[in-house]
């Protein structure tokens, strides 16, 4: 049984995101890694599932964790960032939007964590301070895709080489993560490992803990951000 936070929780963030994968190809999953350009350097090169934060002014229009979700994909997924010389047909920007549609219509909940990433794992800035330790409060949903749309997915990754305009999409697998010893980003890797155990695939358990990262389960998914609230002290929101 997981163990649930009983006491008020506090977090200084809020983030909701999904693992998108294939229904009927258990193993297969699209993340996206955090690329050399990203702010916090000990996260390049990490694995990281689609969404975002309950921040910013687009935000404020958010009722709830699932807004959230759908506002980041509808943000975060598109054609052209890494294309070069590879434009987007209007039949691809169709497809896209396709995609899309489905992604934010086919949201089971997984559960919500609270992750505190420690100094240990942040390390140190440009001039030389340890950054602050951090705690988020994540909602995870998971996504799965029937064939066709998982294909459709398939194809535009292989001919963009990336699906988002924040970082770099890819689709792997729980051997590749397994193989590669590949870390992930803000303590997502507890709840990566309880999606593949719901989905059938215990081993799943065994991807690699990030040290100085701690995330332990907090309840099920809230409905909106004022019942959120009621549980969680959320020190950075909209206003």
């Amino acid at each position: 049984m997981r163990r649930t936070q009983r006491w008020q929780l506090r977090a200084d963030h809020a983030s909701s995101v999904a693992f998108i994968y294939p229904r009927n190809k258990p193993g297969k999953i699209f993340l996206e890694v955090k690329d050399p350009s990203y702010t916090l350097g000990v996260f390049r090169g990490q694995l990281c599932p689609i969404g975002g934060n309950w921040l910013g002014e687009l935000a404020r229009e958010d009722s709830g964790p699932l807004d959230t979700l759908r506002r980041e994909v509808g943000e975060e997924l598109c054609l052209t960032r890494y294309a070069g010389t590879q434009s987007p047909t209007s039949e691809d920007i169709q497809a896209l939007g396709r995609l899309k549609g489905a992604i934010c219509s086919k949201e089971l909940a997984l559960g919500t964590y609270l992750c505190k990433i420690g100094k240990e794992a942040l390390g140190m800035d440009s001039s030389g301070s340890a950054y602050d330790e951090f705690l988020v409060l994540s909602s995870y949903w998971r996504v799965p895709l029937d064939d066709g749309l998982w294909e459709l997915l398939e194809s535009l990754q292989r001919k963009f080489g990336n699906l988002s305009c924040e970082s770099q999409t890819c689709v792997t697998s729980l051997d590749e993560i397994l193989s590669s010893g590949a870390r992930v980003a803000f303590g997502h890797d507890e709840a990566l490992r309880e999606f593949f155990a719901s989905i059938g695939l215990p081993r799943g358990r065994s991807i690699l803990p990030t040290p100085g990262i701690r995330s332990v389960f907090a309840g099920w998914n809230s409905k909106t951000y004022e019942e959120c609230l009621r549980r969680c002290d959320i020190a950075q929101r909209p206003r």
